[in-house]
């Protein structure tokens, strides 16, 4: 899972967090999965007494974070760490289909055909 959300922040070009965060976020039970990237501020009380952690890190972490918030569909998709599909895919597959339609055919199973 590591790995994962390292990818996503590498290819989210998230600033100020590095792998050796990531690991001890990780090992403390603060981050599981890249959705508690965005959850960060809910455990300041608890980042902040880890070794190595300070307010000024942490509000870095959080800013780092807050600058990716708003990004394209095709950006935030080919982030996800599907393999072999990135974002030039996703821009590709968002030609055909919207953000809506990809949801729907993943939550119902369906299969769709990309032209």
């Amino acid at each position: 899972m590591i790995g994962k959300i390292m990818n996503y922040v590498t290819k989210m070009s998230i600033p100020n967090i590095s792998i050796g965060i990531i690991t001890n976020l990780y090992k403390e039970g603060v981050l599981k999965s890249i959705e508690d990237l965005y959850r960060l501020e809910k455990h300041k009380k608890r980042i902040l007494l880890l070794e190595g952690f300070g307010e000024k890190l942490f509000n870095k972490i959080i800013d780092g974070i807050n600058s990716r918030k708003e990004v394209f569909d095709y950006q935030l998709l080919g982030a996800i760490g599907i393999p072999e599909i990135g974002e030039k895919m996703f821009k590709k597959i968002l030609t055909v289909y919207n953000i809506e339609e990809l949801i729907k055919i993943s939550e119902n199973g369906e299969k769709g055909k990309l032209t």
